[in-house]
């Protein structure tokens, strides 16, 4: 299939593929970071109101590592009106201006095993780093 018929035109515009000449390639001819985007427009098209894809949690792993900062932001935004519309989004990065900004809930991992957890209104990189760091479980 062509890329075109793997994700709408505006989710792929979403991700920074919205040029005409992208939509006739074949996925395996994409690079490493339009694949990744590719793939996060997909998750973004079909679970953004396809009642056939409707999911009730996503999990998205680094979605925006590598990607300039407008097509992040307009991620994000998509994001966030997945959440507006009851779903729950299981955002991981190690983007702590991200994570900090979008959440409602930060959880902190280490060896597998959570080691603390704040709420978004106390939630800020300080915060964060001191879970990670150790001063708090």
């Amino acid at each position: 299939e062509r890329v075109s018929q793997e994700a709408s035109a505006s989710a792929l515009a979403t991700v920074g593929l919205g040029d005409p000449a992208l939509r006739d390639r074949h996925p395996r001819d994409l690079s490493g970071g339009e694949k990744q985007r590719l793939a996060l427009a997909i998750v973004l098209d079909g679970v953004g109101g396809d009642p056939n894809h409707e999911a009730a949690v996503v999990c998205l792993d680094e979605p925006t590592r590598g990607i300039d900062v407008a097509a992040k932001v307009e991620i994000m935004r998509r994001v966030m009106e997945l959440c507006d519309k009851g779903m729950a989004v299981i955002f991981i990065s190690a983007e702590m201006d991200e994570v900090v900004r979008y959440s409602n809930r930060v959880a902190v991992m280490r060896d597998r095993r959570k080691v603390g957890e704040i709420e978004s209104r106390e939630a800020d990189e300080h915060a964060v780093f001191q879970i990670i760091a150790g001063g708090q479980t």
